[in-house]
């Protein structure tokens, strides 16, 4: 899954192309992920549905665009929105824990 992912984010940030149909998706997913498993997912009722019901929540919440991180702390039932690239920094606050980007850029670099 995670190739599939890149392969997303690549159309839709390297490419600048949204993917706004199912051809776009195959087409973006090709030599990935076989074009009858987007074809069945595309085709469930829960697809639609689900991506529906996330949009309404996100539109709750005054989110927009991706990437959007939604991050809830421990007891509490309010969510802390994040968007940017800042967002890793600004969520490790929030969660008071410590980001080392660089350490994890660099942690499998082959040379």
């Amino acid at each position: 899954m995670p190739q599939a992912m890149r392969k997303l984010w690549h159309m839709e940030y390297v490419q600048r192309k949204a993917p706004g149909s199912i051809d776009d998706v195959k087409q973006a997913l090709k030599g990935v992920v076989d074009e009858t498993v987007v074809d069945q997912a595309m085709a469930a009722s829960e697809t639609l549905e689900a991506v529906r019901a996330n949009v309404a929540h996100l539109k709750e919440l005054k989110g927009f665009g991706a990437p959007t991180i939604l991050a809830y702390k421990a007891g509490s039932t309010k969510p802390q929105l994040f968007f940017g690239s800042d967002r890793f920094e600004h969520l490790a606050m929030y969660l008071d824990r410590e980001f080392f980007p660089m350490r994890q850029l660099f942690a499998n670099a082959k040379i």
